[in-house]
């Protein structure tokens, strides 16, 4: 944050992110789940964050634009998904009455098991007595039948080790 202060181009700093799933040595890796994100905004800017899911610059009260933004090298980790599942249940019918929906139960096994990765790092030390202990990557379900949107993230996770680049579904314009 003090790197871009001065620097008035920048609106939003952007962090990568691990998603971890199933249980604290396994993390989700696709498009399916966003792999950089802005999470720090300018608080001198009309911000605006539509269903909550990424933020627009508001140019006036109808016209809105991602925000310009530089990448800060660091990494979020996200536990959303180390719930057990009752404790996930639990909190989408909580959150069910605010989106106006019912509630839907959660597999956990039934995932791409290819979008499924060792973590092999280290956690923060905040968290590490809070995290379940585990062994191994998360065992999706062998009987799981991929969607037609599971098969498209494949095809562009093979393109990325292909063609080396890096799909991002990018809710914000890079700042070089």
């Amino acid at each position: 944050m003090e790197k871009y202060l001065d620097d008035d181009r920048v609106e939003a700093l952007i962090f990568d992110y691990l998603h971890f799933y199933g249980n604290a040595n396994t993390y989700a890796w696709s498009p399916a789940w966003y792999r950089t994100a802005p999470r720090i905004l300018r608080n001198t800017i009309p911000a605006w964050a539509p269903k909550g899911l990424f933020f627009l610059v508001m140019a006036n009260h109808k016209c809105g634009r991602y925000p310009r933004a530089a990448h800060t090298g660091a990494t979020i980790y996200h536990y959303g998904w180390l719930k057990t599942a009752a404790q996930l249940e639990l909190k989408k019918s909580s959150n069910s009455k605010f989106w106006g929906k019912s509630a839907t139960t959660t597999d956990y096994s039934e995932i791409d098991p290819q979008t499924l990765r060792f973590f092999a790092g280290t956690h923060p030390k905040a968290v590490q007595d809070w995290l379940p202990l585990a062994t191994g990557v998360f065992q999706a379900s062998p009987a799981h039948r991929l969607t037609a949107k599971e098969r498209k993230h494949r095809v562009i996770l093979a393109l990325e080790r292909w063609l080396g680049w890096r799909y991002r579904k990018k809710h914000y314009k890079l700042v070089s």
